[in-house]
């Protein structure tokens, strides 16, 4: 069975604070949990306080819906498709949505992939980004352990 797989870039409209920012990423995280499990929805959504950068990967037409309603939240500007295509499996099995906001920790991650201070994602590849997010992903999932075995 193959699996749509659509990434897209959009312009951040929320407020800059950075706490508006994580409190931002924590109510788009959890509104498209419950969403994307109902959908049979996956993907990551990378949020810095310029821009979005997000895979999505379901059904075809289920994808298309979810994007749709994307395109119409005012919190997403100038949203641009980087890239679709079909897949033999899920690159994000385990997640209904997670996400990164980006920060000092992580910048290590985003100057391999050639992003310095600010993201401009006119320049980044579909399969740059999906790479972006599995090593993020693997970073916070880390990073939880070691808080988990300290706690």
């Amino acid at each position: 069975m193959s699996v749509y797989q659509l990434v897209y870039y959009s312009r951040n409209t929320i407020a800059r604070s950075s706490m508006t920012s994580l409190n931002a990423l924590r109510s788009i995280i959890k509104i498209s949990q419950a969403n994307n499990k109902r959908d049979d929805i996956t993907g990551y959504l990378i949020m810095d306080k310029n821009c979005f950068l997000q895979i999505l990967e379901g059904d075809k037409s289920v994808v298309f819906k979810t994007f749709g309603r994307i395109e119409a939240d005012p919190r997403h500007a100038d949203v641009v498709v980087v890239g679709s295509r079909l897949l033999d499996q899920r690159r994000f099995p385990n997640w209904t949505m997670a996400g990164a906001l980006r920060t000092i920790e992580h910048d290590e991650i985003f100057i391999k992939y050639g992003i310095g201070k600010d993201i401009d994602p006119s320049r980044l590849k579909a399969n740059s980004i999906v790479d972006l997010a599995r090593e993020l992903q693997e970073f916070n999932a880390a990073a939880r352990s070691v808080l988990a075995v300290s706690a």
